[in-house]
C-alpha cells in the first residue's frame, strides 16, 4: 500500500502559477498507534491565498482502504479529502473558505501524486463571487 500516511514528513515549496508568488511548505502525515487515523499537520509560508501562511491540523480517519479528511477548519472552510490505498486522490476540496469571504469560493486539488519519496499537487483556487481563479503547484521531498 503506497500512501503518504504512516509517518513521513514532506518538505518543499509551492508556487502560485498565476502570480508567481512562492513559499515553503511542510506536511507531516502521522497515523495513530491504533492505526485508525491521525492528524495531518501542514505549515505554509508566504502569501498563500492573499494572506500570510500558517499551520493547520486536519484530523483524518481510515475508512476501509481509503484515508478520509472531513472537517470544518473555519478559515479554510469545509475540508473534504479522500485518498485511496495507493495514495491516489479520489476527491479533495476546501468549500467556502472564510478567508475569501464568499459562500461560493472553493479550493480544489486538481491532482495529487506520491511515490514514496516525493509528493506533488496542483491546486485551483476559485475566489467566488465571479472573481478570477488561480492555480498553484506544490512539490516536496518526503522522508
Amino acid at each position: 500500500m503506497l500512501t503518504p500516511l504512516g509517518g513521513p514528513t514532506c518538505s518543499g515549496d509551492w508556487t502560485k502559477l498565476t502570480f508567481g508568488s512562492t513559499g515553503s511548505m511542510e506536511i507531516a502525515f502521522p497515523v495513530s498507534t491504533a492505526g485508525d487515523g491521525g492528524v495531518v499537520t501542514a505549515t505554509l509560508s508566504g502569501n498563500v491565498v492573499g494572506a500570510a501562511g500558517g499551520t493547520v491540523e486536519l484530523p483524518l480517519s481510515l475508512q476501509g482502504d481509503n484515508t478520509v479528511i472531513d472537517d470544518d477548519e473555519n478559515f479554510l472552510g469545509a475540508v473534504k479529502m479522500t485518498f485511496n490505498a495507493d495514495g491516489g486522490l479520489l476527491k479533495a476540496m476546501f468549500d467556502a473558505p472564510l478567508i475569501f469571504g464568499t459562500a461560493d469560493s472553493k479550493v480544489t486539488l486538481e491532482y495529487f501524486a506520491f511515490d514514496g519519496a516525493t509528493m506533488t499537487s496542483g491546486v485551483k483556487i476559485d475566489f467566488g463571487a465571479g472573481a478570477s481563479t488561480v492555480e498553484s503547484v506544490f512539490k516536496a521531498s518526503c522522508s
